[in-house]
């Protein structure tokens, strides 16, 4: 729910914050690693996580 939230604090406004990575999340997390030059998985791993807390999304 975190990432959820850190994504959706800095404008990935089609995230629901409900604590399940669907597809809409996913595919958000590969935007936001594909930015952030962090391997694109999707999957919503420690390195997003630490991304978010770094640019400040939480």
């Amino acid at each position: 729910m975190q990432i959820q939230k850190g994504l959706s604090n800095i404008a990935y406004s089609n995230v629901s914050v409900d604590g399940v990575a669907g597809e809409q999340t996913k595919a958000a997390i590969r935007r936001f690693q594909k930015h952030y030059r962090l391997p694109e998985t999707g999957e919503p791993d420690m390195a997003v996580l630490k991304k978010l807390q770094d640019i400040g999304a939480l």
